[in-house]
């Protein structure tokens, strides 16, 4: 079954996802609003994957936490955001190379 991380820092947004993720059988293992608890989460349940919003709580947003994770875990992730301006467009491109 896959695991799946959730980090966002809307509540109601985060249990949307988490019920339809359930709904088709998904196992939650975790959830996180900021990239200092997610990352520590992550690196002790090692997720198969990990959904991330762009903007959250505290230092840093999900681009910087997936870069971590990308050189640190190799956990495939996915990121989740209603953000389209072109700078968060860019860091995108330069944080998925």
């Amino acid at each position: 079954m896959n695991r799946i991380y959730i980090v966002e820092d809307e509540p109601l947004i985060e249990q949307t996802i988490e019920t339809a993720l359930k709904k088709y059988h998904y196992q939650i293992v975790g959830d996180a609003d900021n990239i200092e608890d997610a990352y520590e989460e992550i690196s002790e349940i090692k997720p198969s994957l990990i959904l991330v919003d762009i903007t959250l709580e505290g230092k840093g947003d999900g681009i910087d936490l997936a870069k971590k994770i990308d050189a640190e875990l190799k956990i495939p992730y996915i990121f989740i955001t209603s953000l389209s301006d072109p700078m968060t467009i860019q860091r995108i491109k330069d944080a998925i190379r």
